[in-house]
Formats: structure tokens, C-alpha cells, sequence
């Protein structure tokens, strides 16, 4: 798949989530800042919440999931290890419809750390990411399970969020 191809699905993930978040009560925005893009894709204010959107194409063929974390060809961290968004969003498809499903990102990287990937790959356009690949059902799940990544409705990822809002704002008790 070509860059423009996947920019393309990719701005179709972004737009799935902006969907997703006003069905939930939540406005918001796509990140335009070029200089901001590579660390989260979409957001909405009043708090500032971030979303790093990563549409995993190959997951209904191969029943992985694909963590991407440097570029060999650019020799750079790139994907959640570049990120900065407070939440990632994987959108597979399950039975040929999109299922979004969220992980704080720090929960995301506690999980890299503790659960051994079944394989380490190169892969993307031009073999240009190192990716951690995962089971389905060791990485996805959902809001009761164990997974990092879980699928919630709208309203309750509203009452997931909300929770998460308050906590953030809430003043630290000592």
C-alpha cells in the first residue's frame, strides 16, 4: 500500500473517531499543526485530551495487532514511542465493520512492557516500521477485560472518559 493510500484510510480512522467522540458528547478536532501531527491526530479542549489513531488494515486477515515503534529507514523512534496523545485508538474490522478500540497510552506501554510480543517485524510502506505484533485476543478486549485495549459504546466511553476528566482536574490529595 502506497503512503497517499494510507494517508487516505487513515484520515478515514481520524474521521471514525471524531464520529465516535460527538456520539459520546465530546467535540472534536483533527490536528492540522504539522509540527504537533506525529504526536497525536485528534483532540478536543476544556480539558485537552489527545488521541493517536492507528487503523490496523491486517488485522482481520493476520488476527494481529501491530504496535509500530521506530523507522529503520529515518532512524527515529516513530508511533507510540514518538507519540504524546493520552489515548491510542486501534480501528480493526471485526465481520467487515470498524471497531474502535482505546488505551490510555500509558497502559499501552506498561502492556509492551510486561507482555512479550509474539514476534518483532518489519513491515508498512517500504519496510519503514518495527512493529510488535500481538494476538487479537491477548491485546484487545472489552471495558471488564484484562486487554489494553478495550471496545467501549459511546456512552460508556463518555462515563470511561468523564472518570478519567475528573481525575485529571481533581486537585492531588496528599
Amino acid at each position: 500500500m502506497s503512503f497517499s493510500q494510507d494517508y487516505k484510510k487513515g484520515s478515514k480512522g481520524e474521521q471514525l473517531l471524531i464520529d465516535f467522540l460527538a456520539k459520546s458528547g465530546f467535540e472534536a478536532f483533527l490536528n492540522k499543526d504539522m509540527s504537533k501531527k506525529s504526536f497525536f491526530d485528534v483532540y478536543f479542549e476544556q480539558p485537552f485530551i489527545s488521541f493517536e489513531v492507528k487503523f490496523d488494515f491486517k488485522s482481520s486477515i493476520t488476527g494481529n495487532i501491530a504496535i509500530e515503534y521506530y523507522n529503520p529507514v529515518s532512524n527515529n523512534i516513530s508511533g507510540i514511542a514518538v507519540s504524546k496523545a493520552d489515548y491510542i485508538v486501534y480501528i480493526v474490522y471485526i465481520k467487515k465493520v470498524p471497531i474502535l478500540y482505546f488505551a490510555r497510552r500509558k497502559d499501552l506501554i506498561r502492556f509492551m512492557d510486561e507482555v512479550k510480543p509474539f514476534k518483532n517485524v518489519c513491515g508498512g510502506d517500504n519496510n519503514n516500521s518495527y512493529m510488535l505484533l500481538y494476538k487479537k485476543d491477548v491485546a484487545l478486549g472489552d471495558p471488564s477485560s484484562d486487554c489494553p485495549l478495550k471496545s467501549y459504546s459511546p456512552e460508556e466511553f463518555a462515563k470511561e472518559l468523564g472518570e478519567n476528566i475528573v481525575l485529571r482536574i481533581s486537585p492531588v490529595e496528599n
